[in-house]
């Protein structure tokens, strides 16, 4: 009898399709709406600490040169090629249960995201009241280096809003900076309605008033960004000699490690996202282009009222 041929899943091609099987209950007609919430967000806070670590490390077995193939008979590079292309099908699975199942339904249950332009009088006269008192005095814009050489530190995961200026007069190129969205800023902002709960984005509420960032600047456009930073990093040794500054070393990584994802709201100009592409030092591979809202892991609040 022929010995028998043992055949292997690539262990982060399963990972995904195991956060498959989660998402398929966020799918599920017959699971309560805020549950079905719950799930995409845990979906998408799952894909964020894939790429940190999961991604991260494939990264950094391919920049080594290591062409080792796992027990599935795939190299590094083919693994890292095949994870993108997997995980890009996951996201436009993840927001196509968000757009054409979900919020349709949170919108019938009371539960309603309001645009820029949407906004009445009363609505509009509390949201630039809400930016002038809570977002304006704490917000600091900053100014993108374009040689890359000294970037302001953009937290891991944190929400972005990159903005494009118009070259002055005398000048040629175009001028970047990036507003950082504070983790302590609610992400929803609640804005009145007649009955319900009705919220903007906070990032939406940024880009109704950045020309107040930048007065008499001409903005070509300001659209939110997000950075996965490579946190495949771990302490070398448990019982090192001095372990209190290991950990702190392996936790000043996990912040500034090299970036693994760039997500660009769908929309942005190329001229834009080729900028952050350079300075961040990313390929095409890496750069997701994501539908609005961004960040769908912040939706476990909502999910949770």
């Amino acid at each position: 009898m022929a010995p028998r041929t043992q055949t292997f899943v690539n262990r982060e091609l399963s990972w995904l399709e195991f956060n498959q099987r989660v998402l398929d209950e966020a799918l599920d007609p017959d699971v309560p709406l805020l549950e079905r919430l719950q799930f995409l967000s845990i979906t998408a806070s799952n894909l964020d600490e894939f790429f940190m670590v999961r991604v991260g490390g494939l990264k950094l077995l391919v920049e080594s040169g290591s062409g080792k193939k796992d027990p599935s008979g795939m190299t590094p590079v083919a693994q890292l090629e095949a994870v993108n292309e997997r995980a890009g099908m996951m996201i436009n699975d993840q927001y196509a249960c968000y757009q054409a199942a979900l919020e349709p339904e949170l919108v019938n249950a009371g539960i309603a995201r309001v645009l820029p332009e949407q906004l009445n009088e009363r609505q509009s006269l509390h949201v630039e009241h809400y930016f002038q008192n809570e977002v304006f005095p704490v917000v600091t814009p900053m100014a993108m280096d374009p040689s890359g050489n000294q970037l302001p530190a953009l937290s891991n995961l944190a929400l972005c809003v990159a903005v494009r200026l118009k070259p002055e007069e005398d000048e040629q190129k175009h001028r970047y900076a990036v507003i950082p969205v504070g983790s302590g800023m609610s992400r929803f902002v609640a804005v009145p309605s007649e009955s319900g709960y009705s919220y903007m984005l906070i990032e939406d509420v940024i880009r109704l008033f950045v020309s107040r960032f930048f007065p008499g600047e001409p903005i070509a456009e300001a659209v939110p960004i997000r950075i996965t930073r490579n946190a495949d990093v771990s302490a070398r040794d448990e019982f090192a000699d001095d372990f209190i500054s290991e950990m702190e070393t392996v936790l000043t990584k996990r912040t500034q490690g090299d970036c693994v994802r760039l997500e660009v709201l769908a929309g942005a100009s190329r001229t834009l996202i080729t900028f952050f592409q350079k300075i961040l030092r990313v390929p095409d591979l890496h750069v997701y282009s994501i539908p609005a809202p961004m960040d769908l892991s912040a939706y476990r609040i909502i999910a949770g009222m």
